[in-house]
């Protein structure tokens, strides 16, 4: 089972092609180009795609929960969330450490959770956390982030190592202290939240990979600085096996898939595609669909259909001629909602064999309570 996903933060026609032949279960970018990720959302309706906006000044304090959702409207405004292509969205990058002082931890709780109301109200899920790797435990996250952790599903995660993903994991099993303290950190801090909270939370590791940067003193840099391809591979393979043993993980964004500067040594392009295309069960066919709404829908109807997005993960959008087009082996299904009967006509002039799934509806209400009563269901069409 493939784990191991893509941190892109550059895109072009190489890492299109690169996620058309990985099909990786998650994608992170911070190249927000609508045309890029339309076609992305074309080739593979079922990506789940993450966003992060860059901040230099990542400040939040004082009035949190102003800042939070001023960040989010900020997030929301990117021409990407116009087209509804991104299933979640990131806030601040590695923004805390042990020093911060219990009124930044509170604050920091307050800021994540006014952000993700924000992101939540829009169809979107937020990622919390992304703490810099090696940074607290389970205990941390209860005591420090209650609020957080009652309001968020997806917790995110930064884990590297060097220069293998599993040297000091390793170290720490023969000293007979568990290891996972770099790679593998994850399960430390999930097991307590779990044992307190129950199943309710998703973990995306954010940001994987090697870099001299876990030791003290050293640079920043990649595997390209003194790791063949074959032991990047090696580690690469080693931390998928082990992801893929906790199903509470959804998958882990390598960095770095579309390198810009001063990052280039850790790029991933190359053989590794290759590696991680062997990994992939890919479908040997499969039924495309497209949820189509009128015209001028306001967010507020998108919004009704999360649970069903984030279940399906399928292509929505407005333009009748986008809704038409077959991309899958096994036929293609038009979700149309509210549908006029000059749009229905249109749709079945343009394509005579699609299956129209109609769903007619009165309110925001109605349509939240059939398209949950869907994805609980696991019910894609009517």
């Amino acid at each position: 089972m493939l784990k191991l996903g893509f941190h892109v933060n550059r895109v072009s026609e190489e890492v299109f092609q690169a996620i058309l032949k990985v099909r990786p279960p998650v994608i992170k970018t911070l190249d927000h180009d609508v045309g890029f990720w339309r076609r992305v959302r074309e080739a593979f309706p079922d990506a789940f795609i993450i966003g992060r906006l860059y901040e230099p000044n990542q400040v939040f304090m004082p009035d949190p929960e102003e800042r939070g959702r001023a960040f989010a409207e900020r997030v929301l405004n990117i021409e990407a969330n116009r087209y509804k292509l991104f299933n979640a969205w990131e806030s601040f990058n590695e923004c805390l450490a042990h020093s911060s002082s219990p009124a930044e931890y509170d604050a920091y709780d307050r800021f994540q959770v006014a952000f993700g109301e924000r992101i939540r109200a829009a169809g979107m899920e937020p990622i919390a956390m992304n703490f810099g790797t090696g940074q607290y435990l389970g205990e941390d996250w209860l005591r420090y982030f209650p609020r957080t952790l009652q309001f968020y599903k997806y917790l995110g995660f930064h884990e590297y190592d060097w220069p293998t993903m599993w040297r000091l994991h390793q170290e720490g099993m023969q000293a007979g202290n568990g290891g996972m303290w770099l790679a593998l950190r994850y399960r430390r801090i999930m097991e307590p939240i779990r044992q307190t909270m129950g199943n309710k939370h998703i973990a995306i590791i954010t940001e994987c990979g090697l870099t001299q940067g876990v030791y003290p003193g050293r640079p920043d840099v990649g595997w390209r600085t003194g790791v063949s391809e074959e032991q990047y591979w090696e580690s690469l393979k080693w931390y998928n096996d082990e992801l893929a043993k906790d199903d509470y993980v959804l998958g882990a964004a390598i960095f770095v898939v579309g390198a810009v500067a001063p990052w280039h040594s850790f790029e991933t392009l190359g053989g590794i595609i290759d590696r991680l295309a062997a990994l992939t069960v890919k479908p040997t066919s499969y039924r495309s669909h497209y949820v189509l709404f009128p015209q001028g829908t306001p967010w507020a109807w998108y919004d009704a259909c999360r649970h069903y997005f984030l279940r399906f993960r399928c292509t929505r959008g407005e333009s009748p001629d986008d809704a038409a087009k077959v991309h899958g082996d096994l036929g293609h299904t038009i979700t149309c909602i509210n549908p006029s009967e000059e749009v229905l006509a249109y749709l079945r002039r343009l394509n005579p064999t699609a299956q129209i799934d109609r769903i007619d509806v009165q309110s925001v209400a109605e349509l939240f309570a059939i398209m949950k009563w869907r994805a609980d269901n696991n019910r894609r069409f009517g």
